[in-house]
């Protein structure tokens, strides 16, 4: 099972130029170095001001892992022109675009679940 480490973002320059799309280089590189200005900009003043929060210092691998995670589980909502986090069952969409029908088809799931739920 693949822990997501080996993804693109992950590879070493050296092991990145034995790729001859420059798209997915960009990629790669573009994504390290937004993670890296977020991780110094963001993250590491609030873990020096806040060290009861963050008792363990984040180191930046950890931080652009968590990232890249996140960012992987979103997508183009048509409906709302928006890109968002959505639940699993959206994820699974094959065309990686979720119709405004699918997102509403959903939340009408959630909510018998959770009458159901509040009467039992």
């Amino acid at each position: 099972m693949s822990t997501g480490r080996d993804a693109l973002i992950f590879w070493s320059e050296e092991e990145l130029a034995l790729i001859e799309e420059a798209r997915l280089i960009d990629a790669a590189s573009n994504f390290r170095s937004s993670a890296r200005q977020q991780y110094d900009k963001l993250l590491k003043p609030l873990m020096e001001l806040f060290p009861n929060f963050f008792p363990d210092l984040l180191s930046e691998d950890d931080f652009k892992y968590a990232l890249a995670v996140g960012t992987s589980q979103q997508l183009y909502i048509s409906g709302i022109e928006e890109i968002a986090i959505t639940p699993l069952p959206l994820r699974e969409a094959a065309t990686g675009n979720v119709e405004m029908e699918e997102v509403e088809e959903l939340l009408e799931e959630l909510e018998m679940e959770e009458d159901e739920y509040e009467t039992e």
